[in-house]
Order: structure tokens, then C-alpha cells, then sequence
């Protein structure tokens, strides 16, 4: 006896097919999503990294590695605070 289906397949005929057309789909989305690709919305953006002062996990690394992505990648502008 075959088990009830866990989920509703009666939209299959919908789905995407492959690969290539799923990209397209995506794509039209992003694009009607954030029309202006290659630029912000935004004149500028702020990052501030919170960190605790007594970094017991030693995240600082990771912190300083974020902080180069944010800087140079993206241009915006970091600043950081320890929590004391």
C-alpha cells in the first residue's frame, strides 16, 4: 500500500523545467526588485561592528575581515564598538 503524499503536487505542471529558464526567471525578478542594478538607492550607507571588549571567542580576525568587505568591496563607510 502506498503511503499518502507529504506534499500537494497538483501545480507540478508549473514548475520550472530547467535550469536556464529557472536563471531567466530569477533574473526578471532581481531586476524588477532593484531596477537600478549597479548603483544604490542610497547616498550612503553606514556599517557599525559591535564586538564584545573581552573577546574570549577571538572574533576580532573575522571582524577586521569584515570590515576590509564592507570598506573595499562595497565603499561604505565601518566603524566599530567594543561592549564593555
Amino acid at each position: 500500500m502506498m503511503k499518502d503524499r507529504t506534499h500537494d503536487i497538483s501545480l507540478i505542471d508549473y514548475h520550472v523545467k530547467d535550469v536556464e529558464t529557472l536563471g531567466k526567471v530569477l533574473n526578471n525578478a532581481a531586476a524588477t526588485a532593484f531596477p537600478r542594478y549597479g548603483s544604490s538607492r542610497y547616498c550612503d550607507v553606514y556599517v557599525l561592528l559591535l564586538s564584545w571588549e573581552d573577546d574570549d571567542l577571538g572574533v576580532v580576525r573575522e571582524i577586521d575581515d569584515l570590515e576590509a568587505v564592507f570598506r573595499d568591496v562595497y565603499g561604505y563607510r565601518v566603524g566599530r564598538w567594543k561592549i564593555p
